[in-house]
C-alpha cells in the first residue's frame, strides 16, 4: 500500500513538472512573438512603377533593343550605413531595378567611395516648372542636379499618346557649366518612356524610346 502511494505521488510529481515546462515554453514563445519587428515594404511611386517582375523595352538611336527590368520579388535590405551617424539598423523590403535598389524616387548608385552619394534622386517629391534639385554627388568634384522642364505634357512615341508626362533634365554641374546631360520623360503609371543623352560640344544624341512594357502590379 505504501509503495502504491509512493508511485502515485511520483506520477503526479512528473505530470506537474511537464505542465510547468509547457507553460514556461508557451510564455517564451508569446514573448518572442511580441518582440517581432514589423518590416516595411517600400513601394514604388506612380511615375516610376518598378513593381517586381516588370520590364520596359526600348529602341535606341542605333536601332538596337534595350530592356530594363525588375527582379521577381521584393528583397530585404538594411538602412545601415557605416559612414552615417546616427546609425540606422532598421530593415525594409524594396524592389530591384536593373539589380539596383529602388526607394520610391531614389535608386542606389552602389558607389564604393564613402565620399560619394549612395543614392540618386531622379524625381523630387514637390515639382514645379523650372525647379532645380540635387540628385547625387560623385567624389571628387561631380555634382549631379535635376531640373524640371515640364510637369504635365503630352508626347507621341511610335504613334502612342502619353499624357501627364514629366520631363526632367539631369546634368553634371561643374564650375558653372554642363558637361553630361540626360533628359528623362516619365509617364504616369508606366515610368521612363523616353531617354535622351548627350555630351556638351558633341552633336550626337543617344535616345531610348519605349516600344513595349509590362507592369506587374
Amino acid at each position: 500500500m505504501i509503495i502504491y502511494m509512493r508511485q502515485n505521488a511520483l506520477f503526479f510529481f512528473i505530470i506537474l513538472i511537464i505542465c510547468c515546462s509547457k507553460e514556461s515554453d508557451t510564455g517564451k514563445n508569446d514573448e518572442w512573438k511580441n518582440d517581432e519587428v514589423k518590416i516595411d515594404t517600400i513601394f514604388t511611386s506612380e511615375y516610376f512603377t518598378a513593381y517586381p517582375n516588370s520590364y520596359w523595352m526600348y529602341k535606341t538611336s542605333n536601332n538596337d533593343t534595350v530592356i530594363h527590368k525588375t527582379d521577381s520579388k521584393y528583397f530585404q535590405f538594411s538602412n545601415y550605413d557605416a559612414y552615417h551617424n546616427p546609425y540606422d539598423s532598421s530593415l525594409y523590403y524594396a524592389p530591384l531595378y536593373d539589380s539596383r535598389i529602388v526607394k520610391k524616387y531614389s535608386i542606389a548608385t552602389y558607389l564604393t567611395d564613402y565620399h560619394s552619394s549612395r543614392w540618386r534622386l531622379f524625381i523630387d517629391d514637390s515639382l514645379y516648372h523650372g525647379k532645380v534639385f540635387w540628385s547625387c554627388y560623385i567624389w571628387p568634384n561631380t555634382h549631379r542636379k535635376g531640373k524640371v522642364m515640364n510637369i504635365d505634357t503630352t508626347i507621341f512615341l511610335n504613334s502612342v499618346k502619353y499624357d501627364s508626362v514629366i520631363v526632367i533634365m539631369e546634368y553634371e554641374d561643374e564650375v558653372g557649366y554642363r558637361i553630361h546631360n540626360v533628359k528623362y520623360y516619365y509617364a504616369k503609371h508606366i515610368g521612363i518612356i523616353k531617354r535622351m543623352e548627350w555630351w556638351e560640344y558633341d552633336s550626337i544624341i543617344n535616345e531610348e524610346n519605349l516600344i513595349e512594357y509590362k507592369i506587374n502590379e
